[in-house]
C-alpha cells in the first residue's frame, strides 16, 4: 500500500497502519534505536508541528474506520497499534488534540496557523474524504504498475528516465 503523498508529517504511522491493514505483523527490537537528525533549515516552530500531526493521527484514524469497509484489507482496531500511535487514533483523538493544540497556543501561532478548533475541523474534515480516496488508489497502484510493465513504449521511456536521473 502506497504512502499518503500529502503527508507532512507521520511517516512511521502511516508505514505502521499500511502494515498493519495489508495482514502483515513485525516485531520491533527494544534495543535498537533510530537518530533523527533533521535538517537545520526544517526548523518549524512547535506549534506548528503539532498541527501537523494532529491532521496526521486524525487522517490515520479515518483511514482505520474506513478500511472496515474494504473487503481486502485487515480490520485494525486502534488498540492493537498501543501504545503508539494507537492511544493517539481513538474516539476522543479530536479531544486530545484540542486540549494540547490550546496548550501551546499562543496569539501569534493561531494567527499564523489558525486556532485549535480551525485545526482540528480541518483535518477532521480531511480525514472525511482521504482516507477512502487513498485506500481505492492504493488498490489501483498495483494495477497501474502492472500496465506500465506490459506498454512497451511507455515501459521504455521511463527506464531512460530513470536512467538519466
Amino acid at each position: 500500500m502506497s504512502f499518503y503523498p500529502w503527508i507532512t508529517r507521520g511517516e512511521d504511522t502511516e508505514y505502521l497502519t499500511n502494515a498493519h491493514l495489508r495482514g502483515q505483523a513485525f516485531l520491533l527490537d527494544k534495543e535498537l534505536t533510530i537518530t533523527h537528525l533533521p535538517p537545520e533549515a526544517y526548523g518549524a516552530l512547535p506549534c506548528a508541528k503539532l498541527g501537523q500531526d494532529v491532521t496526521q493521527f486524525i487522517y490515520e484514524r479515518g483511514k482505520l474506520l474506513a478500511a472496515q469497509e474494504q473487503p481486502e484489507l485487515v480490520a485494525v482496531e486502534s488498540e492493537e497499534l498501543d501504545p503508539y500511535p494507537g492511544r493517539l487514533l481513538r474516539e476522543n483523538a479530536a479531544n486530545q488534540a484540542l486540549v494540547a493544540l490550546h496548550h501551546m497556543a499562543t496569539p501569534e501561532t493561531v494567527a499564523r496557523h489558525g486556532s485549535p478548533e480551525q485545526i482540528v475541523a480541518e483535518a477532521e474534515r480531511r480525514a472525511s474524504e482521504a482516507p477512502t480516496r487513498h485506500l481505492n488508489s492504493a488498490q489501483e497502484w498495483p494495477r497501474l504498475l502492472d500496465a506500465l510493465g506490459w506498454d512497451a513504449p511507455l515501459r521504455s521511456h521511463w527506464l531512460s528516465r530513470l536512467e538519466d536521473g
